[in-house]
């Protein structure tokens, strides 16, 4: 495995992070706000042929109860 290789890597999980603590933050930012529902963050694995690719963002969703 490349050194590039290997900070694609890591840079993948670096920038599906930052997506996860903007979701966090807004969470937080919006806890008192009346009818606000908290988001969730939803990762897969990314896969490159012949190796290790790292994470992505699968996507963002709410998690409101169905009642």
């Amino acid at each position: 495995m490349s050194l590039s290789a290997i900070l694609t890597t890591g840079l993948s999980g670096l920038r599906a992070s930052q997506t996860a603590m903007g979701v966090v933050s807004q969470n937080i930012a919006n806890v008192n706000t009346p009818g606000y529902v908290r988001a969730e963050v939803k990762y897969t694995p990314l896969v490159i042929p012949g190796g290790n690719g790292g994470v992505q963002v699968e996507s963002v969703t709410r998690a409101a109860d169905q009642f």
